[in-house]
């Protein structure tokens, strides 16, 4: 970007973080920080960004801070924020913050989808949390979220 004699904005450099995610989360985290370092406000995009390299690379400590940050920060966090947190703990089994996470979800009064649930039991089969994992489905009913294959396949 400053080749071109262009200077970084936010969307640009959230999409670059977004290039990054897939195989160079550390980068995503660098360009992030940098762009603090700018003094540019990092917007809802730039966590979803950024939270997708760590979905991606098991990063579910610095997911949790960055969550933590987002909300420190005045910034809402939304469905697919929360979804992108939530996938970082069902990838180590973390079931208990993926727990801690729904009813932070609910405390936001956030209507959480099929993929938010689906993630938090996933938390749950990985670490034989059987009746979490329970008590979880039972909830789905009142929510109005139909059960798929995938939720009976956790």
């Amino acid at each position: 970007m400053q080749g071109c004699r262009l200077p970084p904005d936010v969307a640009a450099i959230s999409s670059a973080i977004s290039a990054c995610a897939e195989s160079e989360w550390e980068r995503s985290l660098c360009l992030f920080a940098k762009m603090q370092e700018r003094s540019l406000e990092p917007d809802t995009l730039s966590f979803l960004a950024v939270l997708g390299a760590c979905e991606n690379e098991f990063q579910w400590r610095i997911a949790l801070q960055l969550l933590a940050d987002l909300e420190g920060r005045g910034l809402e966090g939304s469905v697919p924020i929360y979804s992108s947190v939530m996938t970082s703990l069902e990838k180590v089994g973390h079931w208990s913050s993926a727990l801690s996470l729904l009813t932070r979800c609910d405390q936001q009064h956030l209507t959480t989808d099929l993929i938010i649930q689906n993630a938090a039991l996933g938390a749950c089969q990985l670490r034989n949390a059987w009746t979490a994992a329970l008590c979880l489905t039972s909830e789905l009913e009142p929510r109005t979220l139909r059960p798929n294959v995938l939720t009976f396949s956790k």
